[in-house]
């Protein structure tokens, strides 16, 4: 049963886009009147090995596995000959496997339990713009390097991975033409979409056997800041704005397993 239900959840965050999540990092977003922005990211990230959780989900699905048949004329249920058995297993594999192939292309073909993905995978990221580093650190935990300075011209979002399908974005900022700046960080908090996540953490800390090939489940620790010598709209932080070391003013955020709120700042750049 706890598979089971490992496998529903996964396939629930399949649909949710939440398969990304930060571990252990330190955040900060610098936006200047001047035009442009600096972001880095340095600590963890973690990637849901979808594939494998719905692997151990089906794999104890498919040994349980009872064929139902129906009566032609009553409707009522009958037992299955050996062949209908036969036969609805095997659909059940086919589509099981189907699955599978869907789950792995979400994360552009990494699986956190085969090096040579992780090879691959990691290859690929360091070509793009801002990847300083990514190390694995095993069991899909990713020790990240990320800074970018660019103009305040267009949007941003971190992270974007090359052929890792579209998912919650830790942080987001979007430029508007009244010269105002929207930054917000959806990643940071545990909202809905995170409740299949949380949910997959709990029963992997219960009744899972140790060699279940359960992956470790890793919460958001960090801080996140963002700094700016324009004017602060709005925000929701606890405290407001303080002045940081070099006069810009400054927003921090704590982020826990317990962030409800996402971090939200409007910035005018006039």
């Amino acid at each position: 049963m706890l598979y089971r239900m490992i496998a529903v959840m996964a396939a629930s965050l399949m649909l949710t886009s939440c398969f990304l999540s930060p571990g252990k990092f330190e955040s900060e977003m610098v936006v200047n009147k001047s035009g442009d922005f600096t972001f880095t990211y340095k600590g963890e990230i973690w990637v849901l090995g979808l594939s494998s959780l719905m692997g151990i989900g089906q794999a104890a699905s498919e040994a349980d596995f009872t064929a139902e048949c129906f009566d032609n004329d009553s409707g009522e249920e009958r037992a299955c000959t050996l062949e209908e058995a036969e036969e609805q297993l095997a659909n059940k594999k086919a589509e099981d496997a189907e699955t599978a192939k869907a789950f792995k292309a979400l994360l552009g073909g990494l699986d956190p339990n085969d090096p040579q993905t992780i090879d691959m995978f990691i290859a690929r990221v360091e070509r793009q713009k801002g990847w300083n580093s990514l190390v694995h650190k095993g069991e899909g935990i990713f020790d990240v390097d990320f800074s970018l300075t660019a103009p305040l011209s267009h949007d941003f979002q971190f992270p974007i991975i090359e052929k890792v399908a579209s998912f919650t974005p830790f942080v987001s900022m979007i430029v508007r033409k009244d010269n105002k700046v929207r930054v917000s960080a959806p990643g940071f908090a545990q909202d809905d979409s995170s409740n299949s996540l949380a949910g997959l953490g709990a029963l992997a800390g219960t009744g899972a056997p140790a060699d279940g090939g359960i992956p470790k489940f890793v919460t958001p620790n960090g801080t996140f800041t963002i700094r700016t010598d324009g004017a602060i709209l709005t925000n929701n932080t606890e405290e407001g704005a303080t002045i940081a070391g070099d006069g810009q003013k400054q927003l921090v955020w704590i982020i826990t397993s317990a962030a409800k709120e996402p971090p939200q700042a409007l910035i005018s750049l006039d």
